[in-house]
């Protein structure tokens, strides 16, 4: 068996500090003052102003065009929002950081907030093409209190009044929320309606869903991606779920079940710093840290704009003679190591078959810890070592994109 070895120290180049500690920010707290009511009296079904829902509002993109893209989004800790992922899919990620903003309680002129990443939820596109997506938000960019929705009551009661809250096309009005009282539907009469209907798509059924129609309507209508599914409950709002583009108001819409998801979005928030390994093929592995929540799959554009370590190695299988290499399978070892300062926004681990042939080397890549014992936080300094399984020949590549992140901390002056 051959045994090669390569330190890699992923690093951003020319970036030094001598201190090499980092302090990252508080991650986020979960429903801080959340579902507060603005509303005095009983909900009216019809227009009502945005002002009333604080946690509701829209991405808009790109922020500098006359005539931009809005999503409707719904605010569920101090700095995460929920929306639909087949949405944010759609828009292109070359600057989709830098140039989308979020107005949470207020008409399309209001204060607009940074969106710092997102990510979808892991049954996107492998399961169905209904399903959420997480946008965390930077709080510091604006001065505006922020007050999400809360998470879905443990019970409730029939009496208990639920509401779909959808957006109008013009956000320059205030008034740009429409109300609808709902009532659940049993899900055998909502299957039934849509292949009536001739919906019933596979692909487009979310893997938890309820069905809710508003009975004051008189007729159907369409609704858009991200309609509000909430609760009146406790004198706080609650959220219960979130619309799919498709039919509305009269007709059985559908909605993700939120509290089918809630243990999801919690998880992500707790694993905000933590690394992420995505697995694209057996030869093709993605690394990513850094301070926001954790994404998963291939790079996209903005992730990879700085590169700040690049390396290509060849790996030869002994010879067997001056004429011919070793036909047994071999393994190559890789040591990577991620430092403290640097934010990871993507590493690219790819191995290929340097001979062109048909033999596809294999990726895998372990925590590397002393001792056998690995330190529970993994904010710092973190080891790894890269397996590689080839016969012959392999190429074993890594590109490392990300910054230096700096930390103005009196205590470490």
């Amino acid at each position: 068996m051959l045994v090669s070895t390569l330190l890699i120290v992923l690093h951003a180049s020319g970036l030094t500090n001598s201190r090499g500690r980092v302090r990252f920010g508080p991650r986020p707290t979960p429903y801080l003052a959340s579902g507060v009511d603005k509303l005095q009296d009983v909900v009216q079904e019809g227009r009502a102003s945005i002002d009333s829902f604080p946690w509701f509002g829209l991405l808009i993109y790109p922020i500098d065009r006359i005539n931009p893209t809005m999503t409707t989004v719904i605010l569920i800790s101090n700095e995460i929002a929920l929306s639909t992922a087949l949405e944010i899919d759609a828009y292109p990620k070359e600057h989709f950081r830098a140039r989308s903003r979020v107005i949470l309680g207020s008409s399309c002129t209001g204060p607009h907030i940074i969106v710092r990443d997102y990510a979808f939820h892991p049954g996107f596109t492998r399961d169905t093409f209904s399903s959420l997506a997480l946008l965390q938000l930077d709080p510091s960019s604006t001065e505006l209190q922020l007050f999400p929705i809360c998470a879905p009551p443990e019970n409730f009661s029939s009496g208990d009044e639920i509401y779909a809250l959808t957006v109008a096309d013009d956000c320059s009005n205030s008034s740009m929320v429409v109300a609808y009282q709902m009532e659940y539907v049993e899900s055998t009469e909502c299957r039934n309606y849509y292949k009536r209907m001739e919906l019933d798509i596979k692909s487009m059924w979310p893997t938890h869903w309820v069905c809710a129609r508003s009975p004051g309507s008189s007729k159907p209508c369409v609704w858009r991606s991200g309609t509000a599914l909430v609760i009146r409950h406790d004198n706080k709002w609650k959220l219960l779920g979130v619309g799919i583009s498709g039919p509305g108001c009269k007709s059985p819409s559908r909605f993700l079940d939120y509290g089918l998801y809630h243990s999801w979005v919690t998880d992500a928030i707790a694993g905000i710093g933590e690394p992420t390994i995505s697995k694209i093929a057996s030869n093709h592995l993605i690394l990513r840290r850094t301070n926001t929540i954790p994404r998963y799959g291939r790079c996209d554009p903005e992730e990879t704009k700085v590169e700040i370590y690049s390396d290509k190695t060849t790996v030869v299988s002994p010879f067997v003679d001056e004429a011919r290499l070793v036909e047994d399978v071999q393994t190559a070892y890789f040591n990577v190591t991620l430092l403290e300062l640097v934010e990871y926004h993507c590493i690219v681990l790819q191995v290929w078959n340097a001979q062109g042939t048909s033999d596809t080397p294999t990726i895998k890549i372990r925590r590397r810890c002393a001792g056998n014992f690995c330190p529970q936080s993994s904010r710092g300094r973190i080891d790894y070592c890269v397996e590689i399984k080839f016969k012959h020949m392999c190429t074993f590549k890594v590109a490392a994109y990300g910054i230096e992140r700096f930390f103005n901390d009196p205590e470490y002056e």
